[in-house]
């Protein structure tokens, strides 16, 4: 199970194509993943969760590490290990729909996920 958390202001279009990406990988929002949407101002006490949930990876789209609540240097689409979980932080999902670029490297930074 992952846990997919995204910035609140992003669209209904953006959930359509985050759902196409995480095809892609083999994975289904619905069913393989549990999401949520943080707004830009809110600050949220993370470690707890993933300490309890234990996701075995978790997606965050343009929400900075510190705004969870995580003292963690983690450079966007570079996945990382804490605490038994794999991160992955990435620009918000507006952004990346909108970039071929970002596309690019989101993709390689899920194929390193759940593509092995």
């Amino acid at each position: 199970v992952g846990l997919v958390i995204c910035e609140a202001s992003d669209s209904p279009e953006n959930t359509i194509f985050l759902k196409k990406v995480l095809e892609a990988a083999g994975l289904d929002l619905e069913k393989d993943t549990l999401a949520c949407t943080i707004g830009a101002e809110d600050q949220y006490a993370f470690l707890p969760l993933i300490k309890i949930k234990q996701a075995e990876s978790i997606l965050v789209f343009g929400i900075p590490p510190n705004q969870l609540g995580l003292q963690l240097e983690c450079p966007l689409y570079l996945p990382v290990s804490f605490y038994g979980t794999r991160l992955l932080f990435a620009d918000k999902l507006s952004e990346i729909q909108a970039d071929t670029v970002l596309k690019r490297k989101l993709w390689q930074a899920l194929q390193q996920l759940y593509l092995k």
